[in-house]
């Protein structure tokens, strides 16, 4: 533990610094006193882990729905690119009309 009158007698840098930063004695015993309570404080609980079933339980959830969810993500971009593909098409035949009836 640090005193205060030990600080006052420490390196010339401590004192330099204990006056830019105004730091007095009863500062440094307020700072000890925190130190001496955090000190006391009991541990922190760790955290209990959870258990592996529920990880086990993901994993095989995420092996059954993974080809369902692909399967119907599949025929719904099918569809609907495919409705994209016949709408595109469509606009460039028209263009295409267009574009013929104007060279005539």
């Amino acid at each position: 533990m640090i005193q205060p009158r030990m600080l006052w007698r420490a390196q010339p840098i401590v004192r330099q610094a204990m006056r830019w930063y105004r730091i007095n004695h009863e500062a440094v015993a307020r700072l000890e006193q925190q130190a001496r309570e955090i000190d006391a404080r009991p541990p922190p609980i760790p955290k209990q882990r959870g258990s592996d079933r529920n990880l086990l339980l993901t994993a095989i959830g995420l092996f059954a729905t993974a080809p369902l969810i692909t399967y119907f993500w599949y025929e719904h971009r099918k569809e609907h690119m495919g409705k994209k593909k016949q709408d595109l098409i469509k606009h460039l035949e028209e263009r295409r009309e267009r574009w013929l009836s104007e060279k005539e």
